[in-house]
């Protein structure tokens, strides 16, 4: 029934984030939009950037191969495509022409870095913080979810992002997330229990990382699962064999 959900609407969901976890392959494809305005005293200076995505995923065994392309786009941005294999931990891009190798785990910032590549982990770490979790529509065998996020998704950020952050960067970080607002909804296969879409929208507040500047973020992102347990491979192209080996550990987005 539609409204908040019951223990069976919820046990239905929580059931399709284990789904994902548990999946020896899917497949994913989706868009985001950012739009910024960025402000200098009076001065106003909008920007936008629009990315797609397309991947392929394989779990088995602990282990994770990823296949992702993605190309970005916008105002005031430099366009580019990217392919990116993630094969367990070692993270390979290729930005014009190079190939580069870092750590995911290390380089993984729920609240910016790389964020170009999604992975069961990447969107379980928002799922698993859902609250308020209502049913907002029923039709052709799936339901429509809308929730928000409790206060242990700001303290997740916190925990990964902070140990690259001073204290002041932290704080500055623990403001941003309060004054951000979201709007979620996910789509469950109610008879397999398995997501097979997701939505997510950001907004943030006044967002100000240095004195004098300003910006204002809005993000709206779209997201499609499918193709669970497929068979397909993942194989690093050779030329990714010898990439060049990248620290972005410390990269965070202030």
């Amino acid at each position: 029934s539609l409204g908040p959900a019951d223990s069976v609407a919820e046990a239905v969901f929580r059931k399709s984030i284990d789904s994902l976890v548990a999946a020896s392959s899917f497949r994913l494809s989706g868009s985001m939009e950012m739009i910024m305005t960025m402000k200098e005293g009076d001065r106003e200076v909008p920007a936008s950037m629009q990315m797609s995505l397309n991947e392929e995923v394989i779990q088995e065994g602990g282990s994770q191969r990823v296949k992702g392309e993605t190309e970005i786009k916008g105002e005031g941005i430099t366009n580019m495509k990217m392919r990116m294999y993630l094969i367990d931990d070692d993270l390979y891009f290729q930005n014009e022409g190079q190939w580069y190798r870092t750590s995911f785990t290390e380089a993984f910032n729920p609240a910016g870095g790389i964020g170009q590549i999604m992975t069961a982990q990447s969107i379980t770490f928002m799922l698993e913080s859902a609250e308020s979790l209502t049913v907002v529509g029923v039709s052709d065998g799936k339901a429509l979810y809308s929730f928000a996020l409790g206060k242990d998704y700001a303290e997740k950020v916190l925990d990964i992002v902070g140990t690259s952050l001073d204290e002041e960067q932290r704080k500055t970080l623990e403001r941003v997330l309060e004054g951000m607002t979201y709007s979620l909804r996910c789509t469950v296969d109610i008879e397999k229990t398995r997501i097979t879409a997701f939505t997510m929208g950001l907004k943030s507040g006044v967002l100000e990382p240095i004195p004098g500047y300003s910006i204002i973020m809005d993000v709206l992102g779209e997201f499609n699962l499918f193709d669970y347990g497929a068979d397909f491979r993942v194989d690093l192209p050779p030329e990714a064999e010898s990439a060049q080996t990248v620290d972005l550990s410390g990269v965070n987005p202030f």
